[in-house]
């Protein structure tokens, strides 16, 4: 009898560990969702830009997005690399490079780094 309640009280933990990390994934995807499209909306790219491997995702505007999206969610959200890649569709090291490229850039160019301190502000 005391094994049952166990064996009770066991998935009823998993099965409510389950469903808050359901609950926090549809929260997080509403709003990984709502920052893609500031950004984008901000370089006048298209959101579905994001998820492409053609050549034209690598012009500027979609480039841009792209790599601001990586930065903001890594350095303001602390996603993990891997994760960000989920998000975005592309692989770790993508990310990786994407988050140095904006990085590199912001200690150079000062313009580019008050825009990226904008986008943040735009998304907060």
């Amino acid at each position: 009898m005391e094994d049952d309640k166990n064996k009770l009280s066991d998935f009823s933990t998993i099965h409510l560990k389950e469903e808050l990390y359901k609950r926090r994934t549809v929260q997080n995807s509403i709003s990984n969702d709502k920052i893609k499209e500031i950004i984008c909306n901000y370089y006048g790219a298209n959101v579905e830009c994001l998820k492409s491997k053609k050549a034209g995702a690598r012009k500027n505007p979609c480039r841009l997005s792209k790599r601001a999206l990586a930065y903001i969610f890594r350095n303001e959200y602390k996603k993990g690399y891997m994760e960000i890649g989920e998000i975005m569709h592309k692989n770790h090291v993508t990310i990786l490079m994407a988050v140095r490229a904006v990085t590199n850039e912001m200690e150079v160019n000062k313009h580019y780094k008050k825009e990226i301190e904008h986008l943040i502000n735009l998304i907060k």
